[in-house]
């Protein structure tokens, strides 16, 4: 919803109203991670007694990316800034993937695209059905994906009269699925 238009916001909102729900504001996705992180977070928590802090929410979500610069003091949260890329997201990277893969690649499932990103996050390699491949090789595919969301980083923060030393934490945000 970061870039969602004015009309976007207005029709959500009456949405809601039909849904018999009184909106109050339509906020996006790294505002709302910003605000559950800070209700959970005894670093935030304690710092934002004392004084004002200042968050990059990063949220690279399975289509679109989105990142807020939040500021906390006493409570109180103020979205500084927001940027993003809504043609941006997971999947370009599973496609790179599956390009590493060659033909393997087309067989894999959502589900072990995923889990090799995962692996490829914490371990210098991975090997997904018979190839290996390396961390190495994976961000060298994707270099030009990271810089991009290094870019909307770097807007927000100059949209947010922010500094990158100015920053007291990162929150990245990751999407759950549940079921009932």
């Amino acid at each position: 919803m970061a870039d969602f238009n004015d009309a976007q916001r207005q029709a959500t909102k009456e949405a809601g109203k039909l849904a018999g729900l009184n909106i109050l504001r339509v906020i996006n996705e790294p505002t709302a991670a910003a605000l559950a992180y800070g209700r959970i977070s005894s670093n935030w928590k304690s710092r934002a007694a004392v004084e004002e802090s200042k968050v990059v929410v990063y949220d690279l979500g399975g289509g679109t990316f989105d990142v807020s610069i939040v500021a906390i003091e006493d409570g109180v949260y103020e979205v500084l800034a927001t940027s993003g890329d809504t043609h941006l997201g997971g999947e370009d990277f599973d496609m790179r993937l599956k390009g590493l893969l060659g033909d393997a690649g087309d067989l894999l499932t959502k589900s072990e695209l995923e889990n090799a990103k995962k692996t490829l996050s914490k371990e210098d390699s991975a090997t997904i059905g018979t190839t290996l491949v390396t961390r190495e090789a994976f961000e060298f595919a994707n270099k030009d994906l990271f810089e991009k969301t290094l870019d909307a980083v770097g807007k927000a923060l100059k949209d947010a009269g922010v500094k990158k030393q100015d920053i007291d934490e990162v929150c990245l945000c990751f999407i759950f699925i549940f079921r009932y």
